[in-house]
């Protein structure tokens, strides 16, 4: 219990801070409107071969999945008023974020010590997973979903 107030401290804790920042910014809210954006298309993405549950969105144990959104954020400052570029932009960060975060999981990792030996060398770490998906989904949809994702 005391763990989970905690958390739930924290995420608000965070969303106050990044509110705070985003309001130093200039249109600030029409940056974070294209940033949602980019996040919704990246969400509907993963939907369509079916990966709806909530942790298809996120699987990292290092960090919260609200700071993607703060990552896809400042990416986007520099586009100015190209909101299209600042949605391209927050759905690549997102999905090089959901990429990363089969490697910030280790715990769902078929063999989580292999996987830690392999941080240094990406070769024998990519060899080492098996197939794509394998390291980060364990629902038994993934295995018919993958071959055409």
């Amino acid at each position: 219990m005391n763990t989970l107030r905690t958390d739930t401290r924290r995420v608000a804790d965070n969303r106050l801070q990044f509110d705070r920042l985003y309001a130093t910014v200039p249109r600030s809210q029409e940056l974070l409107a294209a940033v949602l954006a980019g996040q919704r298309e990246f969400i509907d993405l993963l939907g369509r071969p079916g990966f709806t549950e909530p942790q298809a969105t996120s699987t990292s144990a290092v960090h919260d999945y609200r700071e993607v959104e703060l990552h896809a954020f400042i990416l986007g400052i520099v586009s100015g008023d190209r909101w299209d570029k600042v949605q391209t932009k927050s759905f690549l960060t997102y999905g090089s974020h959901w990429i990363d975060d089969f490697f910030d999981a280790p715990a769902v990792a078929a063999d989580a010590a292999q996987l830690t030996a392999d941080c240094g060398d990406i070769q024998r770490a990519l060899a080492n997973m098996g197939r794509p998906g394998e390291i980060g989904f364990r629902w038994p949809i993934a295995s018919s979903i993958l071959p055409r994702f």
